[in-house]
């Protein structure tokens, strides 16, 4: 079926489960069914509570060692996957990946920001917040290092121009 090659027949057997759907091992606490015994007993540790892998920093408990892999992640510090559109950071590649599809999904962005909208008329409103904030932090007139003069300019210059 997928051509995957086994040496020993139990694992192709086991592998085979996949492919036609049989799952034979059942919980007895709820009826699940899952194709392999291993599966079976990692479900079996939700209804235990049985959570064996423990951070050494914090004490949070976790029922699989990859899941305290990805947590011990977050003490570690750090922030190493970045969007490569508006700069924001991520401890997780998947949530990165998440966030891109944000900007896949809304067509206009602003560009001091980075921040993404569905409808021009929301950036257009978005862009005279942020430049109202901008002249009460610079007690009036453009912030240094934007690219717009005035309000009219700005919305025009950043709204006409979706992402792709």
């Amino acid at each position: 079926v997928c051509h995957q090659v086994y040496s020993v027949k139990r694992e192709l057997s086991t592998h085979m489960r996949i492919h036609s759907g049989e799952q034979p091992h059942k919980c007895t606490q709820c009826g699940k069914e899952f194709g392999t015994r291993q599966l079976l007993k990692k479900h079996w540790m939700w209804h235990t509570g049985e959570r064996s892998h423990v951070c050494p920093h914090c004490g949070k408990a976790f029922f699989q060692k990859g899941h305290l892999t990805q947590h011990l992640m977050i003490h570690a510090g750090g922030r190493p996957h970045q969007c490569n559109l508006c700069q924001k950071t991520f401890i997780f590649k998947f949530d990165l990946n998440r966030h891109m599809k944000i900007h896949a999904e809304r067509g206009y962005s602003c560009e001091k920001c980075g921040r993404a909208f569905l409808k021009q008329s929301s950036l257009e409103e978005h862009i005279i917040k942020c430049r109202s904030v901008s002249k009460s932090l610079n007690s009036g007139g453009s912030p240094s290092g934007t690219p717009f003069s005035d309000v009219k300019s700005e919305s025009s210059s950043t709204a006409a121009t979706p992402q792709p």
